[in-house]
């Protein structure tokens, strides 16, 4: 089944920018690649679920056990949830531990923290959430049933098409080189102004 997102996981109001971009395949070090999208934001802005589904008590990576929810070295304040379509959706900086619980059960558009830039990783970095999508793969049925998942997630999705589908029906704006921007209202507004004296300067040339 194909990747579908739900929400915009990012609240969006017209007091700061958001943008984002495929950065699915950038360069990372020891010759990996990023396989995730950061959305830049200011710190505090809302974080929510993309989808429904169910938090993850802990889950397997190439460097150790994670748990679901709550603090990862590396991946700062976290939260996991399995969307019962067989994806596994990563939020990861957030500013403070998430208020939720394993086993929870989640909607769309629910709150879950707010974007930041803790853990190892992203430390000094820009404000962004990390956004990363696996597919779970066949044959986890007892694992899906505790919420543990002792094997690693299968290969990970790009969802850049999906988000950019949400933000462009939010109003984002989508460059020709595959930039996603949502405008502040005073960005709006200047850019509205400046139109206005070019057009008046060309009236009166």
């Amino acid at each position: 089944m194909p990747l579908t997102l739900t929400q915009f996981p990012i609240r969006v109001t017209r007091d700061h920018r958001v943008s984002f971009h495929d950065g699915f395949l950038d360069p990372r070090p020891h010759d990996l690649v990023h396989e995730a999208v950061d959305i830049a934001a200011a710190e505090g802005t809302d974080v929510c679920s993309s989808v429904a589904g169910i938090v993850v008590r802990s889950w397997l990576t190439g460097r150790g056990r994670v748990p679901g929810v709550g603090w990862s070295d590396r991946g700062g304040n976290v939260v996991l949830i399995f969307d019962h379509a067989g994806y596994a959706h990563y939020y990861a900086h957030m500013l403070r531990p998430p208020r939720l619980s394993p086993g929870q059960r989640v909607g769309a558009g629910e709150f879950l923290g707010q974007v930041s830039n803790s853990g190892s990783i992203a430390r000094g970095s820009a404000k962004h959430l990390h956004y990363q999508v696996w597919t779970v793969g066949a044959g986890r049925e007892a694992e899906l049933a505790t919420g543990v998942f002792d094997r690693r997630f299968g290969r990970a999705v790009n969802p850049y098409s999906e988000l950019a589908r949400l933000a462009g029906g939010l109003g984002a704006h989508i460059g020709a080189n595959g930039s996603v921007v949502f405008t502040t209202a005073a960005e709006d507004e200047a850019a509205a102004a400046r139109r206005a004296r070019r057009h008046s300067r060309t009236r009166h040339a």
